[in-house]
């Protein structure tokens, strides 16, 4: 990138969605512009069950062409929101701080005086990976539902854009937050190994 680019922002975001979209082959999604052509949209789409709601409740109500009301109930897709915001793994970030601190420091086991063997500890680090398991599986399939979600327009039956693109930022959305689990999940299974051997 050149002097002249850093001073231009539009070329630096020109260059930057490129840069993304290169690095994320497997993802092609990265964000689309949500409000392009659909002033309708409440606000910048959150991972919430509210989020989502707002976002077919506006369609429904002031999208020209409205949303069909048919494309307006998703209780399944409702119902995964529900459970995996409702996950208590968001309270445990702190119980990854000694694998967060292994793997900054070094690849290699931990000491035996940095491993903490005490059994009630090891039940909480291996509740927390149930839950994550679980979190993570959650997140997986609101992923899969959102890509499956054909939304239509009232009447005509053709494609209601603007749910289209909404449901393809949820869904990277659900997908960015299944890989920061996954990465949490994969530092504690590492940490529990090391115990495990230690």
């Amino acid at each position: 990138m050149s002097i002249a680019a850093l001073k231009n922002d539009k070329e630096i975001c020109v260059r930057l969605v490129a840069y993304l979209e290169n690095e994320l082959v497997k993802d092609p999604v990265v964000m689309v512009d949500y409000q392009k052509g659909t002033k309708w949209m409440p606000s910048r789409p959150a991972l919430s069950l509210d989020s989502w709601t707002a976002f077919k409740a506006a369609a429904r109500k002031t999208a020209e062409p409205a949303l069909s009301v048919a494309s307006q109930s998703t209780p399944g897709i409702d119902r995964l929101f529900a459970q995996a915001m409702n996950m208590p793994y968001r309270d445990d970030q702190k119980k990854f701080a000694t694998a967060r601190e292994r793997k900054k420091n070094d690849a290699n086991a931990l000491p035996d005086d940095q491993v903490d063997k005490d059994p009630e500890k090891m039940k909480v680090h291996k509740d927390l990976l149930a839950r994550l398991s679980m979190a993570s599986d959650l997140f997986d399939r609101l992923n899969q539902a959102l890509t499956a979600y054909q939304p239509l327009s009232e009447g005509g039956g053709s494609p209601h854009e603007g749910m289209v693109n909404a449901a393809k930022i949820y869904a990277t959305l659900a997908r960015a937050e299944k890989a920061m689990i996954d990465a949490d999940r994969k530092l504690l299974v590492r940490y529990l190994e090391d115990v495990a051997s230690s």
